[in-house]
């Protein structure tokens, strides 16, 4: 599972957007009709027929709209940031502690060209970067192995070569620092992966699980990397950074699950307290001594399976989406097999929700010993969190549908709604503060999973990569719809309210709480004119509205109404909005408030 997650606006801090740097997009701009956003509590629908970048290919429909509750542009936008001086310019922004860069991405392009085109708009004013993409700054090409990718996500039955991609290749071509492939010769083959959490680089691209002709060769290659996990593990419990570190991720569904979860291929940890960033002094020293202490853990146990750290690479993570960390990859070799590697990425300045509980970890066969013991995300937080990222993220990752499907079929617990709605607690700049995150939102959202990317690694799972379908199938949707259902499913208030109302309302009770001192100094007209400031969209408005004035005493059509009557005061700095809230868009949620 990847790490580095859910970009989040840290309390007190000023909701101030960072200056916004437009890389150039990576194919010429064709005109495209923009979807309304339409539907009840969404934001005012507005068509616009406006220049657009061509989307990235993928198998998935044209046309799919995003459900309203879900943020569009700007930094969900598909895309990944071109290399050269426009990627460097970004990546030397000023980050926002929680939140990264504030960077408008360019478009992952699968298509046969190679150029870097200058952003699109039609009206100039941005910097044009020109060139071959593939070039070295002094002109060189990269070998003509690594050279026939382009941008990703790459066909199914694409293979990577099985020679690591020198410094100038990786350059010239905007690699992660990070790719070590198996190397086994003709039988062994990995496939390119889309990898959302290194988008700063050109081709977002890492390693997928290797594929051996040998089934018993590959039993034993596997069966080595648990042991090179395991050692990593055992290190990392062991060590004086072991307080400071919250497992997640494929580990622990492993250990929860067995063989129905994902065969772990990396370790993901969040880094505490939430006050260490990135840049801290100690981040460096901690991924040295993990490292270290690794490859020490793996020759004192005296094992077919030795790590080196001298090997290890270092990237950066999430730069674009969710909270930024650090990956680190070290290698390991065992006699008879072709080596591999052990992930491990770390996330600072995520805060948990709910505390990390002391969790055991079983070692794998073989291995003397009772289970490691580390302090780990439970599993409704763990839940929790795949929502979030399937709802947040600019590509949702068919693994993380995948997990949360499991976690959500798991009878053991039930995800609490309040738990869910701390998760997205100032996500986005307070997007999902004013969006409630329901049912269907979720729904709509785990649709747009990467499946097909997801199935280059568990064919098992999906069916072959080949014909698996761009988002997940209708059956595994109905799963993870039932399996959250007691998430949305309160008990009766006697209010009479509709589920939908109620849910609406316990979602936004902080935009409630916070609109209390304008309803007390202006009454609803004040309330209205920040609502409307804050972009709080119809339906939202509306539950906010009501709870202020008593949903006893006011139904809801009363409070359409004075919504409907509304008009915003003029604001200098957006001259265009001179009106309030639509009354068909009001009209709408209403309807939608009224249903279950």
């Amino acid at each position: 599972m990847g790490a580095g997650r859910a970009p989040q606006r840290p309390r007190g801090h000023a909701a101030r957007p960072l200056p916004l740097l437009r890389a150039p997009r990576q194919t010429a701009p064709a005109a495209r009709w923009r979807a309304p956003r339409t539907g009840p509590g969404g934001d005012a629908a507005r068509r616009a027929s406006v220049p657009q970048c061509a989307p990235r290919q993928t198998g998935r429909a044209t046309g799919t709209v995003r459900h309203p509750a879900l943020p569009r542009g700007g930094r969900r936008d598909r895309g990944t940031p071109a290399g050269g001086a426009a990627g460097r310019a970004v990546r030397a922004a000023p980050r926002h502690p929680r939140r990264g860069a504030g960077v408008r991405r360019v478009r992952q392009r699968r298509g046969a060209g190679r150029r870097v085109a200058s952003r699109c708009g039609g009206g100039g004013g941005g910097a044009a970067v020109s060139g071959t993409a593939a070039e070295e700054p002094g002109g060189q090409r990269p070998g003509p192995e690594w050279r026939r990718f382009s941008f990703g996500p790459w066909p199914a039955d694409e293979t990577v070569p099985q020679e690591q991609p020198d410094e100038a290749t990786r350059r010239g071509l905007e690699l992660p620092p990070t790719l070590r492939p198996v190397a086994g010769g003709e039988a062994v083959v990995q496939r390119p992966v889309f990898d959302p959490s290194v988008q700063h680089h050109t081709r977002a691209m890492r390693l997928g699980e290797p594929e051996f002709a040998d089934a018993q060769a590959g039993t034993r290659w596997y069966a080595a990397r648990r042991r090179a996990l395991d050692h990593v593990l055992a290190a990392v419990a062991d060590s004086p950074w072991a307080p400071h570190l919250v497992l997640r991720g494929s580990v622990l569904l492993r250990a929860w699950y067995g063989d129905a979860a994902r065969e772990p291929g990396d370790l993901d940890f969040v880094v505490e307290p939430v006050t260490w960033q990135l840049a801290d002094p100690r981040t460096e020293r901690m991924l040295e001594e993990l490292a270290r202490a690794a490859e020490e853990h793996s020759a004192r146990a005296g094992g077919p399976v030795l790590l080196d750290a001298r090997g290890a690479a270092r990237d950066e993570i999430w730069t674009y989406d969710r909270v930024p960390g650090r990956r680190l990859v070290v290698p390991w070799n065992a006699e008879g097999l072709p080596g591999g590697t052990v992930q491990l990425d770390f996330v600072f300045g995520e805060a948990l929700p709910a505390p990390a509980a002391p969790t055991r970890v079983p070692r794998p066969d073989g291995v003397p010993g009772g289970p490691l013991t580390l302090r780990a995300a439970t599993r409704e937080l763990s839940l929790a969190w795949k929502v979030l990222w399937l709802a947040n993220d600019m590509y949702p990752e068919g693994k993380d549908f995948y997990d949360a499907v499991l976690l959500a079929e798991d009878p053991s617990f039930t995800l609490s709604f309040d738990l869910l709605r701390a998760v997205f607690r100032d996500v986005e700049y307070g997007y999902f503060d004013r969006n409630p995150v329901l049912a269907g939102v979720i729904r709509h959202a785990a649709a747009q999973a990467e499946w097909r990317e997801f199935a280059k690694d568990h064919p098992h799972i999906t069916g072959p990569a080949a014909t698996a379908p761009d988002g997940p199938p209708a059956e595994w949707l109905e799963r993870l719809d039932a399996g959250l259902a007691p998430t949305f499913a309160p008990k009766d208030d006697g209010s009479g309210e509709s589920v939908r109302y109620r849910l609406s309302a316990r979602w936004l009770a902080p935009l409630v709480a916070e609109s209390h001192a304008a309803f007390a100094a202006g009454g609803l007209p004040a309330v209205l004119q920040r609502l409307h400031r804050s972009h709080v969209p119809p339906g939202s408005a509306l539950v906010v509205a009501r709870q202020l004035l008593g949903p006893a005493g006011h139904t809801l059509e009363e409070v359409c109404s004075a919504l409907a009557a509304f008009r915003p005061d003029p604001d200098p700095e957006r001259p265009w909005r001179r009106e309030g809230w639509p009354a068909p868009d009001l009209t709408r949620a209403a309807e939608w408030l009224r249903g279950d």
